[in-house]
């Protein structure tokens, strides 16, 4: 008649822990650049170094939804 509920309570972090886990990549896939770029500052700054990384403007393209209907967009360059 006993029951054992430390398998719910342990399947139930680890649902949780992998939600922060694609939440934590999906930010670093948007803001990875512009974190790069800020630590590279900041290392150059130390370095006793004058002038700032140019860092790429977010625009929408680079967090909006994606499905194959744009899968070959920008894809004609790249072989330059």
């Amino acid at each position: 008649m006993l029951k054992n509920a430390k398998g719910q309570g342990l399947i139930e972090y680890l649902v949780i822990t992998a939600l922060i886990a694609v939440a934590c990549i999906g930010v670093m896939r948007v803001l990875g650049n512009t974190i790069s770029v800020q630590f590279a500052n900041i290392t150059k700054g130390l370095q006793g170094e004058s002038g700032k990384v140019k860092t790429e403007k977010i625009e929408e393209r680079h967090y909006k939804k994606r499905d194959l209907s744009d899968f070959m967009t920008g894809t004609a360059n790249r072989d330059e």
